[in-house]
């Protein structure tokens, strides 16, 4: 959606036209420049992408940052960007000589923090609250070691797209500002064999932006947040070759050859300037410096001086040094001219989705753990220091993960063996100890007897399960594929054709794409189980009978394990199998909808999504669940997802998710290797996915309450699940529409911190258990305090803004 801001009234404009001539007589733009390049110079690094966070360290950063701090010595007026904290606290902890300058160079804010993220952390991927806690803990660690940047910019400059719920996020943290690259629908050098002008694509993100002739707008969250956003759209290193020739600068080395003369730095300002204009709705042009791990350039200050004395009095563009904070402090100024747009920048690469699935299941895994090892602990009458001690430790590795090229699966396999997966081992062996301390404080009380398993008739290869909720047919002569699935009070076989079949497609792409993205790669389908003979086997439990299939599949053997329990209309499942090379496995549902999108959550909220957007077919990063509906009777299919998902659909009501994939490095014509996409990685061994259906009655995702449906379908099977929620009920009381996704100590000490994802504006009444408790504070989840909550014989009530809600009890 689009819609263009009101003027503000002549009086609010004049207000802030004062205060954009302090932001100008700051920086010492004079009044005259009627346009301003604003060069914001930063150096990109990645924590570990083609090379470890150690290589990288003594490759590049510690020099960089040593060049950084010289520069800044050198030119007074010069300021230098760090877009997350990670190396800077290595530096910090290697270079204990250079401790009191780099903390005051920062609290001087001459380098100036893109971000208090740990990382620069990919959206569509981890849980919305592993990104808070990213943003959360850098902050904290900067606070701890005297150093009061408090950045209200959150700059994701290599960003493979981001989540369409991102500014809800970002509003929770009380981020105003973001800036991002990489969109749909975007050209960028390297990555493909079609020209530049292929691009913008039409009916992309890019294209939007390009027909509004803007860079900068507001972008507007499902749950009406709102954040001022601007997109490189010519690179987040637009700039680097300023006093160059040639055609890029990359980890400090140059293709092309110096050049620092007047008249070349003037052509490249009159360059950036010309492709900006064009889509500037303000004054204000951004040019980013900072490809990755480059050293500062020499005399930046010196150069622009020399171009603003020689150039802008011709030019009317002056030329400055300043943060993308600056830059988003002067255009905020002019808001009231950019439209207001619900972005969903994606899908920008698909194949990361899939990418190492297990690894993505890992992180997934490994944040729940330790949320609910958090909520035990909070309601513990006598908390395990030492689970609590390893808790804060499983999240400092687990936060890593969020990084782009890490729960993206787009690092070398070199670099996941050696550095990526040990993280992640040290982190699961934490939690899982926490886990076991904080659950033994909680007594296994008895369960309630369960029901007896559901019937079950296994004959000539076909069978049939029926329970109170549901009758379902499994035939081994179709490779154990589901044939029919009726509910009391619907005659139609809910599936058209054999579902829960397996997929299997020729894919020639690799870590970032399938191999349908770009010119010279294909993605075909070329088998599926269901043309194939399978064999089953009955194993009855208590309230439940699992069921095995086994089958092969482009010659290699596959697992499928379905679960029907008595008490539950979800049949949970999971596929374990073996993905030959170059190839993404699927795995397919059929229900008898016509519905016209599919709804999905993503970190942040729950949107609703076309079938296609660029590609045919398009696959969307799924958080937890997928839904789609019939447009007329309103029953519908909900998936469960334990991966993330990466999942399509079309208006038949054909659904699919990837559950296998090993398409090791992007290849056009099978023979070319793309240039821009250099990591590859195969992924060998056995994998696979859990995921869970549940074929809806009536209503929407949120008539059918499907987040919490999510995490009840997802949860492990056991007692753990039971003892979390009573934890949760000795502190407080929610309603069953919100989730209650945190209750943490609170970083400074003061009481717990509580966060919940209300995916609405409604009035969300709650009551304090606890008799310890009695204060409630609105804070945002930085666990910066709002204002004070009106609590009344232990009940209070708060109004969300957004999604995403933090508030602070207290003694």
């Amino acid at each position: 959606m689009v819609a263009v801001a009101p003027i503000a009234p002549g009086e609010s404009i004049q207000r802030g036209r004062s205060r954009e001539r302090q932001l100008r007589d700051r920086l010492g733009i004079p009044g005259a420049a009627e346009h301003v390049l604003i060069f914001a110079e930063t150096s990109h690094w990645d924590p570990n992408w083609l090379h470890t966070s150690d290589e990288y360290f003594d490759l590049r950063v510690k020099h960089t940052l040593d060049a950084a701090l010289g520069v800044l010595e050198a030119e007074p007026a010069r300021v230098f960007s760090v877009e997350c904290i990670f190396f800077l606290r290595m530096y910090w902890e290697r270079v204990p000589e250079r401790r009191e300058e780099l903390r005051e160079r920062i609290n001087a804010g001459r380098i100036r923090l893109s971000g208090t993220g740990i990382t620069t952390p990919d959206t569509t991927l981890p849980v919305e609250e592993a990104i808070v806690r990213d943003y959360l803990s850098g902050r904290q660690w900067l606070r701890s070691h005297g150093m009061t940047a408090d950045p209200s910019v959150a700059y994701l400059p290599d960003n493979f797209g981001n989540s369409p719920a991102l500014p809800a996020i970002l509003r929770a943290m009380g981020v105003r500002y973001a800036a991002m690259s990489r969109i749909d629908g975007m050209h960028f050098p390297g990555d493909d064999f079609r020209g530049a002008g292929f691009y913008p694509r039409p009916g992309s993100s890019a294209r939007t932006l390009d027909d509004l002739g803007t860079l900068d707008f507001t972008w507007r969250g499902p749950d009406g947040s709102e954040v001022l956003c601007h997109w490189n759209a010519f690179t987040y290193f637009q700039g680097d070759m300023l006093a160059w020739r040639g055609i890029i600068r990359w980890m400090n080395r140059v293709f092309g050859w110096r050049d620092r003369s007047a008249g070349h730095v003037a052509g490249k300002i009159a360059g950036y300037a010309r492709r900006l204009l064009r889509v500037s709705r303000t004054p204000y042009l951004f040019c980013p410096i900072g490809c990755d791990f480059n050293d500062p350039i020499p005399d930046l200050s010196g150069l622009l001086d020399r171009y603003n004395d020689e150039s802008f009095p011709r030019t009317g563009v002056y030329a400055v040094n300043a943060s993308l904070e600056d830059y988003l402090d002067l255009v905020a100024e002019h808001r009231h001219r950019l439209p207001i747009l619900e972005l969903d920048p994606n899908p920008y690469w698909m194949g990361f989705y899939a990418s190492r699935p297990q690894l993505k299941q890992r992180c997934r895994k490994l944040t729940n753990t330790l949320l609910s090892t958090e909520k035990l602990l909070a309601a513990s009458p006598g908390a395990v220091v030492e689970a609590q001690s390893l808790v804060r430790d499983g999240w400092d590795r687990l936060i890593v993960s969020n990084h782009h090229d890490f729960i993206t699966g787009t690092a070398p396999g070199r670099v996941y063996l050696l550095e990526q997966d040990g993280w992640l081992r040290e982190a699961e062996q934490m939690a899982a100890s926490a886990l076991q301390m904080a659950t033994a404080a909680w007594p296994d009380h008895a369960r309630e007897a369960p029901e007896g398993p559901p019937q079950y008739e296994l004959k000539d290869g076909r069978l049939e399960v029926r329970t109170r909720w549901y009758r379902v047919v499994i035939d081994e002569a179709v490779g154990g594929c589901v044939t029919e699935w009726t509910v009391p009070g619907a005659s139609r076989n809910l599936v058209r054709t054999p579902s829960n079949d397996l997929v299997v497609h020729r894919d020639t792409g690799g870590l970032w794409r399938m191999g349908h993205e770009y010119r010279g790669g294909s993605f075909d389908a070329i088998d599926r189980v269901s043309r194939h003979r399978a064999t089953l086997t009955v194993e009855p439990h208590a309230g439940m009978i699992e069921v095995t299939i086994e089958a092969l599949l482009d010659k290699h053997p596959t697992v499928r394990t379905l679960w029907f329990a008595s008490d539950s209309p979800v049949v949970r499942m999971r596929m374990l199998g073996v993905a030959g090379r170059r190839r993404t496995v699927t795995c397919r549902f059929h229900p008898a909808v016509r519905p016209d999108g599919l709804a999905m959550d993503v970190p942040g909220g729950v949107v609703a999504r076309d079938f296609g957007k660029g590609h045919a077919p398009t696959f969307w990063a799924a958080s937890s669940f997928v839904h789609v509906v019939d447009r007329e009777d309103s029953r519908g299919m909900a998936a469960f997802l334990g991966g993330p998902g990466c999942v399509t659909a079309d208006s038949s009501g054909a659904i699919e998710w990837v559950v296998l994939r090993n398409a090791p490095r992007e290849m056009a014509w099978r023979l070319i290797p793309v240039p821009a996409h250099p990591a590859w990685g195969a992924n060998d061994e056995q994998h696979g996915i859990d995921y869970a259906v549940w074929f809806t009655e009536t209503g929407d995702w949120r008539a059918n309450s499907l987040p919490m449906a999510a995490e009840e379908a997802l949860a492990p099977m056991g007692c753990a699940t039971k003892h979390v929620r009573q934890a949760a009920r000795q502190l407080l009381i929610t309603p069953p529409e919100v989730l209650l996704r945190a209750i943490k100590p609170a970083e400074d000490g003061r009481g717990r911190i509580v966060r919940l994802l209300a995916y609405g504006h409604e009035p969300i009444a709650m009551q304090l258990v606890d008799p310890a408790l009695s204060r409630v504070i609105l804070c945002d989840a930085l666990e910066r305090d709002l204002s004070e909550v009106v609590v009344q014989e232990r009940s209070f009530t708060l109004t969300p803004v957004g999604a995403i809600v933090s508030f602070r009890l207290l003694p």
